[in-house]
């Protein structure tokens, strides 16, 4: 179960992304920083060097865990790490594949400021539905790996 609100907010390189924990949750409760990654270090580096606080980022109840995108092909999954209250080290950052093709463009339309909300986690269709062209209705719909129908 989700018990942390996770936002992409480039503070440095270091500072990438700032949570709220909710187990924690109180007038004394603050956003915090996540300070350290774990993970496979070349997938790590890939998302940081990637990373421009424009992705969109929601939570998969399915697969526990928050999937985020911006535009192309690259989807991140990243896990918070156990403890109360959540710690800032130890998210784990893993690269998804993507199972629908074509991948989105990885590029914007000049009046596109990002991603930002407009990610979102389907789950009549267990599947995250990202806009890619906001002018012109264009979506995409990515399956998560292991996705099964849930019509049937």
């Amino acid at each position: 179960m989700r018990n942390v609100i996770l936002y992409p907010l480039r503070g440095s390189q270091a500072n990438l992304m700032q949570f709220c924990d909710l187990k924690t949750a109180g007038p004394s409760n603050q956003w915090n920083w996540i300070t350290a990654f774990d993970g496979d270090p070349a997938v790590v580096s890939e998302m940081i060097a990637g990373f421009t606080s424009r992705q969109g980022v929601d939570y998969d109840p399915i697969r526990d865990h928050f999937v985020m995108w911006e535009k192309g092909p690259n989807v991140w999954a990243i896990k918070p790490p156990e403890g109360n209250p959540t710690p800032t080290t130890g998210w784990t950052v893993t690269r998804l594949t993507a199972v629908t093709s074509p991948a989105p463009p990885d590029a914007w339309e000049e009046s596109q400021s990002g991603t930002h909300g407009k990610w979102k986690y389907a789950p009549d269709l267990d599947a995250f539905v990202g806009v890619i062209r906001p002018t012109q209705g264009e979506v995409w719909i990515y399956k998560p790996a292991g996705w099964q129908d849930p019509r049937i």
